[in-house]
């Protein structure tokens, strides 16, 4: 069989589908006849075909199809149980528009037109001719090259995002450092493989925490990219005793160097001070922020205390830092929390992130996170999210 070349980017000619790739393409022959099945199977071995399966029961065949994808089914018409007819029209509910990857083998010549209506390819005569089933596989097999193509495009990308759902996963903190008198919390929800939102919780020497939440234009691996970057920045000026301050000001020049003019990245970088019990941060486009007040139950809305990262470098300064008594809570939210919306495309907002603090603020720092995302979920009346969402509730407990 001679395969056409496909072009690259680079204009030179590589061929995608190589014609091992075809003689590896995946067949089904499907015949309720044992010793037309076994004929079938040899001939398509001794033409290099490798990789065949074979049923003598139609009403396998769906659920073949559905696990393996096979690219070419060799499929009788008079079977009992179930015909090919019958066969074709359940396939079609695995594609929509019907491209059904059947050779039909037809016994009388009146099937063949109507095998053809019902989605069949092609069709091989009975009793088998040899070089016309070899035939009518190759050019099937070839017709489909465009077809294979896109599905090993499909399974590297796919593959590629397995690897990169697994790295970013690897990035998050499995588990949250203590601090005494506070409990931490985080929950993250990405709306695809992969996650423009990032956390992290960093322990100091003299006890203190540094809290992270950024959060990247967009989501998938691109933001993800991003948003790591930053984390990655952020540990490195950890251990080399840059401050927040530095820390913010040296990410929000890289970041503008290396970002598209279109994206940038908001952050929020936090250092709390157990002993003292202030928050003292920046928060470059992250807000609002949330103060929730034990005593008397009020909430604090604060705003984002400067651009994002990578719109324009410029000097940042630090907010009044967050004074913590006993009971008070801070909650920390992408916008996927903010801006989910409900039925009538309302947003959640402020307000509904309040009422979950009216309702919990006396629970968990867990138990408030989870309720959180709960609500959230329940308002967009279970709808999948549109946009990644993260909350980290730090609560002071003595």
């Amino acid at each position: 069989m001679t395969l056409g070349p496909t072009r690259n980017t680079t204009g030179s000619t590589a061929p995608l589908v190589r014609p091992r790739d075809v003689l590896d393409a995946r067949i089904l022959v499907v015949d309720d006849v044992e010793a037309n099945v076994r004929l079938l199977k040899r001939l398509l071995l001794n033409a290099r075909y490798t990789r065949i399966d074979t049923t003598v029961d139609p009403c396998e065949v769906f659920d073949l199809h559905r696990k393996h994808q096979y690219d070419l089914i060799l499929l009788d018409l008079d079977m009992p149980r179930l015909s090919g007819f019958e066969v074709m029209e359940s396939l079609k509910a695995l594609d929509p528009e019907g491209h059904l990857p059947v050779v039909a083998l037809v016994a009388e010549p009146s099937e063949k037109l109507r095998a053809m209506r019902a989605g069949a390819r092609d069709f091989v005569n009975k009793p088998f001719d040899v070089t016309e089933v070899l035939a009518r596989v190759a050019i099937l097999l070839e017709n489909r090259m465009p077809e294979l193509e896109k599905r090993q495009r499909h399974q590297g990308l796919e593959r590629d995002l397995a690897v990169a759902a697994e790295i970013y996963r690897a990035l998050l903190p499995s588990s949250l450092p203590g601090c005494p008198g506070y409990e931490l919390a985080a929950v993250s929800r990405p709306a695809d493989d992969t996650s423009g939102d990032v956390y992290d919780v960093i322990a100091r020497p003299d006890g203190g925490l540094i809290v992270l939440v950024a959060d990247a234009t967009g989501h998938g691996i691109g933001p993800a990219l991003s948003a790591t970057q930053l984390r990655s920045m952020v540990r490195m000026a950890l251990r080399l005793g840059a401050s927040i301050d530095r820390i913010v000001a040296e990410a929000d020049r890289q970041l503008a160097a290396d970002l598209p003019p279109d994206r940038f990245v908001t952050a929020f970088l936090g250092e709390l001070d157990p002993i003292a019990h202030t928050l003292e941060y920046i928060a470059p486009g992250q807000g609002p922020l949330l103060h929730w007040h034990a005593g008397p139950a009020w909430a604090e809305w604060r705003n984002a205390s400067g651009p994002p990262f990578g719109v324009a470098v410029m000097p940042f300064e630090r907010p009044p830092p967050m004074k913590l008594e006993v009971g008070d809570i801070i909650v920390l939210a992408t916008d996927g929390v903010f801006e989910r919306t409900n039925a009538a495309g309302a947003l959640f907002g402020e307000s509904g992130v309040e009422s979950v603090l009216r309702q919990a603020g006396e629970s968990s720092a867990q138990a408030i996170g989870q309720l959180l995302q709960t609500r959230t979920d329940q308002y967009a009346g279970m709808r999948p999210p549109e946009d990644d969402a993260t909350i980290v509730i730090l609560k002071r407990t003595a």
